[in-house]
């Protein structure tokens, strides 16, 4: 900035200087008709030569400036763009995080009143895997809200389920690999809450 503005006068003061001699020149050396030269009118040229050479500069400087701002906008219409870009997709995953929680806090309720059905109807083999699913989906998606609290609920009635299930129409219904895992999921249950199931389960 300091080196333009010293530019900006050092060109101003060059024209000045010009100009006084030009001035200078007028008074010393007046029209002389019989040396054949008449320097009023070549002063008038050399004057009329820089008010050109202004007038293109200040047309350079318009354009120059003109390509500065151009830039600046471009600039600036690009990191807008890319800012409104990323607050959109932040928008989005967002949104479809929440609509994902949504979805499986509804299921996780639906499931968990299917399980207390079961239970009331006595079918305690299809409580118990109900019950389970929901600890196995919350253990995978642990952004439920209060799931330790469902997790622990469901822990009780899974244990109320328990104990009058049929082994053997359990075994019938129960795959290995789903059974595995709710093996897995409940591993991940803090402070060894299902440690009672866990021993269940790997006894079938």
């Amino acid at each position: 900035m300091k080196n333009q503005i010293k530019s900006y006068w050092s060109n101003w003061l060059s024209i000045a200087a010009i100009i006084c001699s030009v001035v200078a020149i007028c008074v010393s050396l007046p029209s002389a008709p019989e040396l054949g030269m008449d320097y009023i009118g070549v002063i008038v040229g050399i004057l009329s030569l820089l008010v050109t050479m202004l007038i293109g500069w200040q047309i350079w400087n318009v354009i120059a400036i003109d390509k500065k701002i151009d830039g600046k906008a471009k600039q600036t219409s690009d990191s807008l763009t890319k800012s409104i870009d990323a607050t959109k997709k932040e928008m989005i995953e967002y949104i479809e995080k929440a609509n994902e929680k949504s979805q499986i806090e509804i299921m996780t309720s639906l499931l968990f009143l299917q399980g207390d059905t079961f239970l009331l109807k006595s079918q305690y083999e299809n409580a118990l895997l109900r019950y389970l699913d929901i600890i196995s989906d919350i253990i995978e998606k642990p952004y439920i809200e209060n799931y330790s609290n469902a997790i622990d609920a469901c822990i009780l009635k899974a244990r109320e389920a328990m104990k009058s299930v049929n082994h053997n129409e359990l075994n019938r219904i129960l795959k290995a690999e789903k059974r595995e895992s709710y093996l897995k999921a409940l591993l991940k249950v803090e402070s060894h809450k299902a440690i009672d199931i866990i021993i269940f389960l790997r006894g079938l």
